[in-house]
């Protein structure tokens, strides 16, 4: 199998092959990795693929994450509109 990182950023393409999945599940795939040194914190869209084809594809995180936004604040309803 092999991995492909995208970063959602500054779109640098990270690939890692010949990975294997540990079948722990029938419902997910779970695999142990190492990262290239020098990677980037921040988010990354991912595709997995297998010999043939895209198997999954989603978001994941790099690096420790924090979010500050802890609780919606309804008094800040609004619309912002551009270029008219």
């Amino acid at each position: 199998m092999q991995l492909k990182l995208i970063n959602n950023l500054t779109k640098n393409t990270i690939i890692i092959d010949e990975i294997q999945d540990n079948f722990v599940s029938a419902l997910f795939y779970t695999f142990d990795i190492s990262l290239p040194d020098g990677v980037n914190d921040g988010e990354y869209t991912y595709e997995l693929y297998n010999e043939i084809e895209m198997v999954a594809t989603g978001l994941l995180q790099i690096g420790d994450y924090q979010d500050t936004n802890k609780e919606y604040n309804e008094s800040k309803k609004g619309y912002i509109v551009y270029g008219e």
